[in-house]
């Protein structure tokens, strides 16, 4: 059984295979590496800018939250001396 990530491109083990040799044929074995690390540090640097997004994201939700409530107790207590008076 093929994994998952494979089986998104439908690629079995022939396909595999040739792509790894075509490769090889194109960029030589001493560029490999160079290549996967290009790639590594490609995909650590967006997963970070991902992650600095969603804790932007969350930081100003949580502001919009405590400014929501803040406003709210406001209103409740403006609420409040109108009755009493």
């Amino acid at each position: 059984m093929q994994s998952p990530a494979l089986l998104i491109f439908n690629l079995g083990t022939f396909e595999i295979v040739f792509i790894v040799f075509m490769i090889l044929m194109f960029f030589g074995s001493e560029s490999i590496p160079k290549i996967a690390q290009g790639l590594g540090k490609g995909i650590r640097q967006m997963r970070d800018a991902a992650n600095e997004i969603k804790e932007d994201i969350l930081e100003s939700a949580s502001n919009v939250d405590t400014e929501v409530k803040t406003h709210t107790k406001e209103i409740e207590e403006s609420f409040k001396e109108d009755k009493d008076a």
